[in-house]
C-alpha cells in the first residue's frame, strides 16, 4: 500500500525530536510536501526521560509517537462522529523495525512503549482508522532524519504544519503513566516489609509442598 507519511525520531539528552512529512503530493519534489517537527522536553513528558535527562532508552516509543504525531498533523485523526467500523487504513514509513513488529502482534509489555501503543490504538479506534507501519532502511528515510537534525532545507517552510505537544491527544497516555507511578510508589513502600511467619514443624513444611 502507498505510504501516507514517513517519520523519524531523535532521542538525546534533555530532548526528543519527532519529525515527519506527508507523501500525498508524491515523493519526488519535497518542496510540495507538508512536514512537521516537534520537540519534547523532560518537563513536558517526564516518563520518556531518565533522571539525568537521557531519552535514548525509549527510542522505539519515541518512533511510535512520531508516527502518531504524523497521523494527527496530516489530518488522519480529525474528529468525526466516531465509528465502530474501520473506514480507512493508513500506512507509514519508519526506520524502526520494532514498531513494524509491534503493529503486527499488536501488543507490548515494555514501558513506556506499552502506554504509547495503547494511546495510539485507542485514538485510531475512536476515529475508525487503522495504522500500519512499514520499516524502511535508514538510507531510504533521509529526509525525515534530516528534519530531526534541524536541517529543513529539503522542504518549504510554508508547508510546515505547526502544532504543540498540548494539541496532540495524549490524555489516555498520561493517565496510564500516572497509574504506573502510583503503583511504583506503593511498591517501594512494601520492599522491606516481610510477612511474619510462625515457626512450622517439619511435617507442616512437607505438607505445604506441592505433590510434584
Amino acid at each position: 500500500p502507498k505510504e501516507a507519511f514517513r517519520t523519524d525520531a531523535k532521542c538525546e539528552s534533555g530532548r526528543i525530536v519527532l519529525a515527519g512529512w506527508s507523501t500525498e503530493n508524491g515523493v519526488e519534489n519535497l518542496k510540495l510536501a507538508r512536514w512537521f517537527s516537534l520537540e519534547i522536553f523532560p518537563e513536558q513528558l517526564p516518563m520518556l526521560f531518565k533522571e539525568d535527562g537521557a531519552s535514548q532508552w525509549c527510542s522505539t516509543a519515541a518512533e511510535l509517537l512520531a508516527s502518531y504525531a504524523a497521523s494527527f498533523a496530516f489530518g488522519h485523526l480529525e474528529k468525526g462522529g466516531g465509528s465502530k467500523n474501520l473506514r480507512m487504513a493508513i500506512t507509514g514509513g519508519t526506520d524502526n523495525k520494532s514498531n513494524q513488529a509491534l503493529q503486527e502482534k499488536n501488543m507490548s509489555t515494555k514501558w513506556p512503549l506499552l502506554a504509547v501503543h495503547m494511546q495510539v490504538s485507542s485514538q485510531l479506534l475512536a476515529n475508525g482508522v487503522r495504522m500500519r507501519l512499514r520499516w524502511r532502511p535508514r538510507e531510504e528515510n533521509v529526509p525525515a532524519d534530516a528534519i530531526t537534525n534541524g536541517d529543513h532545507s529539503l522542504f518549504d517552510v510554508k508547508n510546515r504544519v505547526e502544532f504543540s505537544l498540548d494539541d496532540l491527544p495524549l490524555s489516555f497516555f498520561r493517565e496510564l503513566c500516572a497509574s504506573r507511578n502510583e503503583f511504583m510508589s506503593l511498591r517501594e513502600t512494601q520492599v522491606d516489609v516481610k510477612p511474619a511467619e510462625g515457626k512450622q514443624s517439619k511435617r507442616q513444611k512437607l505438607a505445604s509442598k506441592t505433590a510434584w
